[in-house]
Order: C-alpha cells, then structure tokens, then sequence
C-alpha cells in the first residue's frame, strides 16, 4: 500500500527547516528562560512525564528533523544514510545551540536538554518508515501524458 504525499519544489520544502532552526535559536540564546520553580528534585514530574522544557525540546528538535527529512525526501540516497544525514543535522544544531548558551547570562548550557533534543530526534525519525511507503508526487509541475 502506498501514500501519495506532496512533493513541494525544493526550496519551498527548504522553508519549515530553515523557520524552525530559527526559532529554535530565537528560543535557545534570544528570548530570556522561563521562570522555573523546582518542586522536587526528580527529573519527573509527579504523573511520570517529563517536564514541560523536556517535552518543548523533545518537540522541537522533532519537528526539525522530519523538516529536514521533507526537504531531501527526492534525494536518492538509501533511507539509512538520509536518516543518518538528518540526524546528524539536528543533533548537531541542539550541541551548537547549547554550546551558545555559555554565553548567554541568563541561560544554562545542559546535557540533559542536549539528551532531549536527540530524542526527540531520535523519535522523528520514524518518518523512514512512512517514506518507504509514500509515493511523492511532485507539485508544481505539468502531468506529461
């Protein structure tokens, strides 16, 4: 069974990545941490969840992995080495925007927010399983007969 999925021209597939990276670091070294009011020392919260800045990274870097994945969806490359490209990219750009954080007089550079950001990456790279099912049909472009 295969799903049809748009295939945008590239530099318009380009586009959510790109937005993403920056918000992400509008995020990461612009705008000022939350106020964050410890209530235990666990990691988890009381219903077993991880903390909300937990989940927001885990999301993030989600959202700019399968961003990533999209873009190069055309490329002919093995679905291992496009999933190895992608998180690589993401991965690296949590290490860059933690790194930044050094920096920064109100933020915290973390190892646990880097282990975040890799798993939620890590998560987005299910999109490899729905790409070897998808047909991409490339939009934009004349149906030949």
């Amino acid at each position: 069974m295969s799903i049809r999925l748009p295939l945008l021209p590239w530099p318009v597939r380009w586009l959510p990545a790109g937005l993403i990276a920056v918000l992400i670091c509008y995020w990461s070294l612009v705008t000022a941490p939350p106020a964050v009011v410890p209530t235990r020392p666990s990691t988890l919260t009381t219903s077993g969840s991880l903390p909300a800045s937990h989940q927001r990274h885990a999301t993030a870097y989600a959202a700019l992995t399968v961003a990533l994945a999209y873009a190069i969806a055309d490329r002919t490359r093995p679905p291992a080495h496009k999933a190895l490209l992608v998180f690589s990219i993401a991965t690296g750009y949590g290490a860059v925007m933690e790194f930044g954080q050094v920096f920064q007089p109100d933020r915290v550079a973390s190892l646990v927010d880097m282990v975040a950001n890799t798993i939620g990456s890590a998560v987005a790279l299910s999109w490899y399983h729905l790409e070897q099912r998808a047909q991409f049909i490339p939009v934009g472009r004349e149906k030949r007969a």
